[in-house]
């Protein structure tokens, strides 16, 4: 009896995990288009109260709802309202015990200007039936920089011509 219980929750576990994973995704969609068209309340409904984001400049570390503030009205001051993020790409999830997380790539523009590749790392927590974001990190990854490229360009520069 024991047994057949452990393997029915375990079943269970597996399945609610497998089914929470599309709403993640969903979800860190609905968060990103509120930021990028300055949705406050929006993006407030979906942040953890103690909340860490760290943008992509080394001094971009912003604690709590007041940090999400803070770091929204900065970046609408400087988007004016034309800031597009393209389609999640790469995407990967995982699901244990209440947390969620979710890594991905998207393009970002502003104004009409080239897009830049944007990796996000966001990281989920279940309280009172929802998904609220507890921690989020973007970076702009580097183009050519990878230890592959830097060494293909070595051994081109090593080979005498």
């Amino acid at each position: 009896m024991r047994t057949c219980f452990a393997v029915a929750l375990l079943f269970s576990l597996c399945t609610t995990a497998r089914g929470a994973m599309p709403g993640i995704k969903t979800q860190t969609r609905a968060f990103l288009d509120a930021y990028a068209r300055g949705d406050h309340d929006g993006v407030l409904a979906l942040t953890a109260p103690d909340v860490t984001i760290y943008g992509s400049d080394a001094a971009e570390v912003f604690h709590g709802r007041t940090g999400v503030e803070n770091l929204l009205a900065d970046d609408q001051k400087l988007w004016r309202g034309k800031a597009v993020l393209g389609p999640m790409e790469h995407v990967t999830t995982e699901l244990t015990a209440g947390l969620a997380s979710i890594f991905f790539d998207a393009s970002f523009s502003v104004g009409g200007r080239p897009a830049v590749p944007v990796r996000f790392a966001m990281i989920w927590r279940r309280a009172a039936g929802k998904w609220l974001l507890v921690q989020s990190s973007n970076v702009v990854p580097t183009v050519g920089q990878s230890a592959a490229a830097l060494l293909h360009k070595s051994a081109e520069q090593a080979e005498p011509r």
